[in-house]
């Protein structure tokens, strides 16, 4: 059998309750409530727990508890402090009167102190009457058990207000701003000294024109000091870590300024950082220096780029760059009947340009990772001042270069430039045959004689055959001449997709008529019937297959 107890931990009246239950122990009893009315003066009755100090368990009346094994337990009161209004008369001072609130045992903490002109405050007192009143201030313990009122004492001495004026000087220019004033009180006719007060970050600057450290109290209250501090002045070094070295730089507390830039040759500077490595954190015009510091360059090292000749030759293979500056000096690439037009970061002279013709940097470079830049290839004037569209490398079959007839000048007669592919009858009455054209590069201008040799003069325009013309598409151009050339052909099909490739898709020109783009080749299509011939569309590079009483422009060739 175990002892449950309770304490009325250092109550001042009332009872605990019964002086115990004995119980067996691991039983379960419920806790009591203050049955005997117990009382602590300054503090309400707040439960039960283990431990006096309250920290143990805690129980409240009707909770249960179960009594352990191997010793008895006493259950403490726990009390909580009241707390008490405070009332302060401040007996003709300034404000007339304040209230706060004190907790019982505690002290009384901060105090406001009131004014009163020509009069100094003494502080506070429980009482009017000097004999028997108790002075209160911040340190007093609050042992009365109910409100109390304090009222201000003021000295027998006429005193009058002056004030000290602080001045710090401001971040960016020589003036000073007014940061904080003071108001005391001295007896009128004293001499009084202005307090030199410590304060973070700025220093007293004893021989600025404007201190005023001395005076005499004025019955007006009209007395003003004035200290002036400089701030203080932060040292900020710079490592350049590889670049040209940087002299440090003085700069006020808190103040922006703008860092000085470094060089290292062949890296592109990134600015400066607290830590090297690019670590830490970046400091830049915008950051406040707030401290003596040293600040660290960041280098982006060059940019390995690698040319793509597209066919050409010597020159340079790669070069590296830096970031932010201008292309460095390299050879051009050559190649055989071709003009060198710039390298460029995306093939066929598209994208963003980085060299001319003449291989002089025309943008900057702009990219943090190795990069390709490809050769532009221009392909030149053909001898009839065209554009030479094929190149095979070396002459093969009587010919190497095959080139369009100038677009300014193709069948410009004023005419409407459309032409029919013209129908093959073989014998009059019979139906429609196909001649026996290729589609392949190199056989355009077989298929051109083909198709002359087999309708002559009598390409049939429609299907009922009920009308022929000698105005179609392969015999116009074989009938062709320009500047004194008259070896002009109707282009295959793969010819003239060639002619797409190499002409319209690098921007040489829009085609040999702007605004139309669908021109017959001389390859006749296998399916469906004899009635159909290829054509491309020089805008969208499709080809397909039309009727050959359909109307198309025409792009004469030819081969050398």
């Amino acid at each position: 059998m175990y002892t449950v107890l309770y304490s009325g931990n250092g109550n001042t009246g009332g009872s605990v309750p019964a002086f115990g239950v004995t119980s067996r122990a691991g039983s379960m009893i419920t806790v009591s409530d203050n049955l005997g009315g117990l009382v602590k003066t300054g503090y309400d009755f707040d439960g039960w727990n283990t431990q006096a100090d309250g920290s143990g368990f805690s129980y409240v009346a009707g909770t249960s508890l179960i009594v352990p094994y191997g010793h008895s337990i006493t259950l403490f009161a726990q009390w909580i402090p009241k707390t008490y209004d405070v009332y302060l008369v401040s007996q003709g001072g300034t404000p007339a009167e304040m209230e706060r609130t004190v907790t019982f045992d505690q002290p009384y903490g901060s105090l406001p102190v009131p004014t009163k002109a020509g009069f100094r405050f003494l502080g506070w007192y429980t009482a009017t009457d000097r004999t028997t009143a108790e002075r209160i201030d911040e340190a007093t313990i609050h042992r009365l058990a109910d409100h109390v009122t304090l009222y201000a004492w003021w000295d027998d001495f006429v005193d009058a207000s002056y004030a000290i004026n602080y001045y710090f000087q401001d971040i960016a220019t020589d003036s000073y701003v007014l940061g904080q004033t003071r108001i005391l009180y001295a007896p009128i006719g004293s001499e009084v000294n202005a307090e030199i007060r410590s304060h973070e970050h700025f220093m007293y600057k004893p021989d600025h024109p404007s201190n005023v450290t001395q005076g005499v109290v004025l019955e007006s209250g009209e007395l003003e000091l004035h200290l002036f501090y400089d701030r203080e002045v932060h040292t900020v070094s710079f490592d350049a870590e590889g670049g040209m070295v940087v002299n440090p730089i003085a700069v006020r507390h808190e103040a922006k300024t703008t860092l000085p830039a470094t060089s290292r040759t062949g890296y592109a500077f990134e600015g400066w950082w607290t830590a090297a490595g690019k670590e830490g954190t970046q400091v830049t015009a915008n950051s406040p220096i707030t401290g003596d510091i040293t600040l660290h360059a960041a280098w982006f090292p060059p940019v390995t780029i690698t040319f793509d000749k597209v066919g050409g030759t010597e020159g340079d293979s790669t070069v590296g760059a830096v970031l932010g500056e201008p292309m460095p000096n390299i050879d051009a690439p050559v190649r055989i009947g071709y003009s060198f037009g710039g390298y460029f970061d995306q093939p066929e002279g598209m994208g963003t340009q980085y060299y001319d013709e003449s291989v002089e940097s025309t943008h900057y470079w702009d990219k943090r990772t190795a990069t390709t830049l490809y050769a532009k290839w221009i392909a030149p004037a053909g001898s009839s001042g065209g554009y030479i569209f094929i190149d095979k490398g070396s002459y093969s079959d009587g010919w190497r270069y095959m080139e369009t007839a100038p677009p300014d000048r193709v069948l410009n007669d004023g005419g409407s430039h459309l032409f029919s592919y013209g129908y093959y009858v073989p014998v009059q009455g019979e139906s429609l045959d196909y001649v026996g054209t290729s589609i392949d590069m190199g056989d355009g201008e077989e298929n051109t004689r083909l198709l002359v040799e087999a309708m002559g003069n009598n390409g049939y325009t429609s299907l009922s055959l009920d009308s022929v013309t000698s105005l179609y598409a392969a015999k116009v151009c074989a009938d062709y001449e320009y500047n004194g050339y008259v070896d002009w052909f109707l282009p295959s099909r793969n010819e003239l997709n060639l002619l797409y490739q190499n002409v319209i898709l690098k921007g040489l020109c829009d085609s040999a008529y702007p605004g139309y783009h669908a021109y017959w080749s001389s390859s006749e299509a296998v399916a469906p019937s004899a009635a159909t011939a290829f054509v491309q569309d020089l805008s969208t590079g499709e080809i397909r297959a039309e009727m050959r009483e359909d109307y198309f422009r025409v792009w004469p060739v030819r081969a050398f």
